[in-house]
């Protein structure tokens, strides 16, 4: 079984706090990278989520957006749809960094607008993922829920 454990990346120069899932096995995984939407937080539910993807082999990195949850950023409770992009960018960029991690197999998964995220804005994403090398597999920028077995 998967443990969850305590990280952190910086999204413009504010800490945003993460859990970090690494699956059982030798690696390199697949990951997702999974976000609330507006001013929820990963303790909302995330990590019955997170644990069902990284029991089915994948890694996993669930952030709280800036100025919400363990993240910092002052004041508090700020919904800004352009800086929650920018923690996406930032958490995508992170992630690559992570030891195990396949490169070209990472995914974005939101609830509620963390969903309308991943799934509306995978254009302004995608170009974001373009400025990366070794690029990103497209084909898993929106992962969606029709992997049986999972959930």
């Amino acid at each position: 079984m998967s443990e969850r454990a305590d990280t952190e990346f910086k999204s413009h120069g504010t800490r945003c706090g993460a859990w970090h899932y690494v699956p059982e096995g030798a690696g390199p995984h697949p990951y997702v990278v999974m976000a609330h939407g507006l001013g929820a937080t990963t303790e909302l539910g995330l990590d019955d989520f997170a644990r069902k993807f990284a029991e089915a082999g994948y890694g996993v990195l669930a952030f709280d957006y800036r100025h919400f949850g363990m993240s910092d950023g002052e004041p508090r409770d700020v919904i800004s749809i352009r800086r929650q992009l920018q923690d996406w960018e930032s958490a995508l960029a992170y992630v690559r960094t992570l030891p195990g991690v396949d490169c070209r197999r990472i995914a974005i998964w939101g609830s509620s607008f963390g969903g309308a995220h991943a799934i509306n804005h995978h254009r302004v994403l995608e170009h974001l993922l373009d400025r990366h090398d070794p690029p990103f597999d497209k084909r898993l920028l929106v992962l969606r829920f029709v992997v049986r077995g999972i959930f």
